[in-house]
């Protein structure tokens, strides 16, 4: 029984972060999560990550 309540537990969890990664993709602000202690990139939404590469090839192009 409490196996069960577990995996179901899981489950909706899983459902609940893929809505919200989703909500957060559909917004024109973009999100970046980086680690406090390493600064490495822990999560970034679609338009975050557009951003970040359009100014790494901007970056890169002036440096041509």
């Amino acid at each position: 029984m409490f196996i069960m309540h577990l995996v179901q537990t899981n489950g909706r969890l899983s459902r609940l972060m893929l809505e919200n990664k989703n909500l957060l993709d559909k917004m024109h602000e973009g999100l970046v999560v980086v680690s406090e202690e390493d600064r490495n990139l822990q999560f970034a939404s679609k338009p975050a990550i557009k951003l970040l590469l359009q100014e790494e090839k901007e970056k890169n192009s002036s440096l041509d």
